[in-house]
């Protein structure tokens, strides 16, 4: 065990015993001995921003997963209800910040959220002061856990998804060389190459070319799938968004490239066509937000309390299943689990495997 995992499992263990004597659930003390005592999970998304509709839909999943949780008896022996506080930070990382705040004032043990990037890099921050356990369903980025005690991921990571990627393209796809084009201006996509590339040395999979762009104007594009045809690779990468791969494929498209093309978790939402090429992409749509509710029952259940301290110790290793398969949390909480990948052309969708199973 590194130095970095033994000091997480230390701090949390210590805020543990400061704790546990003090508490018995989410409960706030001097509470009416009438009243029923709820398991209260927050959940902090964008229900009124550019993401409203992915936001109602992860919600559902939630509720979902509470439904289910609560017909079967609830959590722990006491057969204690689990209920869902609903917040809105709007998109904005500053709402994201107060609206977790508020979760913890009302009690909640686990807070899942929030589903834009910037919110979550903040949220960082907010739960190492207040020792309330975040779970994000959709922020993908690898810095989500490399340094934080209190965030953790129900999606996949980009790391996990790259070698989910690669995995599927050296099982299922009949060609041996890749290339990959990113933006060198920003760092995601940076990232995103790097741990393609990291992914390929472990495969069969040859990354024949790599190019990284200032921008995906049509004459950077243009030169780099050039010389993606003229390297021979038969599988393109685009670590760039929805607009970046439609830059891409219409220029591959012009050029007469007859290969296919991978992509990111979420870049083939609204995508308005892919000039007959096959798009695989991983796609877990509401899985994650469904999920998350069931690691914090099930690190709720492996620590005998409902206190967020408690369940931020037990979220590091845990391991489970929900009706989506098996799923581990590593030590810094990112999840392993299995990834279906689909295959997206013009008319139609469909599952084209799943790995890690």
């Amino acid at each position: 065990m590194t130095d970095g995992r033994k000091l997480r499992k230390i701090c949390l263990f210590l805020m543990l015993i400061s704790v546990c004597a003090m508490l018995a659930g989410c409960r706030k003390e001097n509470k009416p001995t009438d009243e029923t005592f709820v398991v209260k999970i927050g959940v902090l998304l964008d229900f009124t921003g550019d993401k409203t509709a992915e936001s109602e839909r992860m919600y559902e999943a939630c509720e979902l997963a509470v439904d289910e949780i609560n017909e079967a008896g609830g959590v722990l022996t006491e057969k204690l209800e689990v209920v869902l506080i609903k917040k809105d930070d709007g998109g904005d990382y500053m709402n994201s910040v107060a609206g977790y705040y508020q979760l913890v004032e009302e009690g909640v043990c686990a807070v899942i959220g929030t589903n834009n990037s910037k919110g979550v890099e903040e949220l960082i921050k907010a739960s190492s002061n207040s020792n309330v356990p975040v779970i994000t369903p959709s922020v993908t980025d690898d810095f989500v856990v490399d340094a934080s005690n209190f965030v953790y991921q129900s999606c996949i990571s980009d790391k996990y998804m790259t070698e989910a990627l690669v995995n599927f393209a050296d099982d299922e796809l009949e060609f041996s060389k890749a290339a990959i084009l990113y933006s060198v201006q920003d760092e995601r996509e940076i990232s995103l190459y790097e741990d393609f590339a990291a992914a390929a040395l472990k495969q069969r999979l040859e990354l024949a070319y790599a190019k990284e762009l200032a921008d995906y104007d049509t004459d950077s594009v243009k030169e780099a799938v050039t010389a993606v045809m003229n390297a021979g690779a038969k599988i393109i990468f685009v670590a760039g968004d929805l607009e970046a791969l439609d830059t891409v494929m219409n220029e591959a498209h012009s050029r007469g490239y007859d290969g296919v093309f991978l992509v990111r978790e979420g870049c083939v939402d609204g995508l308005a066509t892919t000039y007959g090429y096959e798009v695989y992409a991983p796609v877990e749509n509401v899985r994650p937000a469904y999920d998350a509710v069931y690691f914090i029952r099930d690190a709720i259940e492996e620590g005998y309390l409902a206190t967020p301290t408690s369940i931020a110790l037990k979220l590091p290793f845990l391991e489970g299943s929900t009706v989506y398969g098996e799923y581990t949390i590593g030590a810094y909480g990112n999840v392993d689990k299995s990834v279906d990948i689909w295959l997206v052309t013009d008319d139609q969708k469909s599952h084209a495997g799943t790995v890690f199973e």
